[in-house]
Formats: C-alpha cells, sequence, structure tokens
C-alpha cells in the first residue's frame, strides 16, 4: 500500500517487532520440525518397516539411511513379530509330528492361523507409527498456527505504529513527509525516531482528543 509517498506495507514489513516475530517464528518451526523428523525416523526403526510406500505422506521424512537401520534392527516390532511368527509355527510342526499329522489338514490350518495373527500384528504396529505421525503433525500445524497468530498480532501493532505516525506527521507537517509543508529536513523517518522518545503515558495524552485539539491550536497559531 502507498500513500502519501510512502509504502506503508514495506514499513509494516520492516518493522522490528514484525521481524523479530518472523524470525522466532521460523526458528522455532525449523526446530520443532526437525525434532518431528528425528523422532519420526527412530519410530520407524523400532518398528523395522522398510517399504516406504506403506508410510503414505509420513515416507517424505524418511532417509535411506533410516530404512537401512530398520532392517537391521533385530530387535524391531516386525523383527520380533516374524521370530514368534517363526517359533509358532515351528512347535505346531513338532505338535503334529509327534501325532504323525504332518500330512493332515491342520498342518494347513494352523500355518493360516499363525500367519492370520502374524499379519494382524503387523498392521496395528504399522497403524500406530501411523497414528503417532498424524499427531505430530498436527501438532507441527497447531505451533505454526500460534506462531503465525504472534505474527499477525505484530504486523497489527506495526499498522497502528505506522498510523499514529502518519497522523502526526499530517498534524506536524500538513503532509506526509513531517516537518513543515510536507517536507521533513530530518529525512524519512524523523517523526517515527522522535515519537520513540516520548514516554507511553506522555503519548496516550498527547494522542487524546483534549491532547490533539491543543496540538492543532499550536500549530495553526505558528502558521498565523
Amino acid at each position: 500500500m502507498n500513500l502519501g509517498g510512502v509504502d506503508w506495507s514495506a514499513l509494516i514489513g520492516g518493522d522490528y517487532g514484525v521481524q523479530q516475530a518472523e524470525t522466532d517464528m521460523a526458528s522455532t518451526m525449523q526446530r520443532k520440525q526437525g525434532d518431528f523428523q528425528s523422532q519420526l525416523r527412530q519410530m520407524l526403526v523400532d518398528l523395522g518397516v522398510t517399504d516406504t510406500s506403506k508410510l503414505g505422506n509420513l515416507g517424505k521424512y524418511i532417509d535411506q539411511e533410516t530404512i537401512q537401520n530398520a532392517a537391521a534392527n533385530k530387535y524391531s516390532t516386525v523383527a520380533q513379530i516374524g521370530q514368534q511368527e517363526a517359533q509358532a509355527n515351528a512347535q505346531n510342526q513338532a505338535s503334529l509330528a509327534a501325532r504323525g499329522m504332518l500330512t493332515s489338514g491342520q498342518t494347513t490350518t494352523d500355518l493360516e492361523n499363525v500367519t492370520a495373527q502374524a499379519e494382524n500384528a503387523r498392521y496395528q504396529g504399522l497403524r500406530d507409527f501411523l497414528s503417532a505421525g498424524a499427531s505430530g503433525l498436527g501438532q507441527l500445524a497447531d505451533i505454526q498456527d500460534q506462531l503465525a497468530q504472534g505474527v499477525a498480532q505484530a504486523r497489527a501493532a506495526a499498522a497502528d505504529r505506522a498510523a499514529q505516525e502518519y497522523y502526526w506527521q499530517q498534524m506536524m507537517g500538513g503532509g506526509m513527509g513531517g516537518g513543515y509543508g510536507g517536507y521533513d529536513p530530518y529525512g524519512q523517518g524523523a517523526v517515527s525516531q522522535a515519537l520513540s522518545t516520548i514516554s507511553a503515558p506522555a503519548l496516550q495524552q498527547a494522542l487524546s482528543p483534549a491532547g490533539m485539539q491543543n496540538i492543532m491550536r499550536q500549530t495553526f497559531a505558528r502558521r498565523r
């Protein structure tokens, strides 16, 4: 927005409070995203899944090193399920052999039951991982929204300061440049610098209706 020869959008964007809020938002989000990614990768290593196509949009946070570590983790959930599955099948085979039933239909039934249980356990482990990942992304979104609100508040405060500066410039100089006749002999921003030296109570008093009437009377008196 350009008003009276001043780019107020740039003025607001260049405000210290706005820049600090934006810097805080960027650094906080970078840190939180890094924490999320590290936690997610460790969760995958603990789970032991190596097929990133099963991870949905969480797969983009997983690198090749994490996949290799997940495959090598013999204590992962998937590895433990595989071991339990193999042990159950071996026990069933031994039990059927002892009864002379290896060629019976019971062999197939037992195998199918063990396989189904193992698949269900693997699915549950993957579902827990995906649920935790989705929760983490939701928390990141909430943090980003909170930080964005902080930036918006900072911009609103900067806009309010800019509006006060515009008002003062109009009253004191009759134009956007400040000084006399719209010309600021001290350079752009001199009014802001002057305002920054005034205490908050004094500024509030000056901006009150009575205070503004007094300023207007003094200004008109000087011009006469």
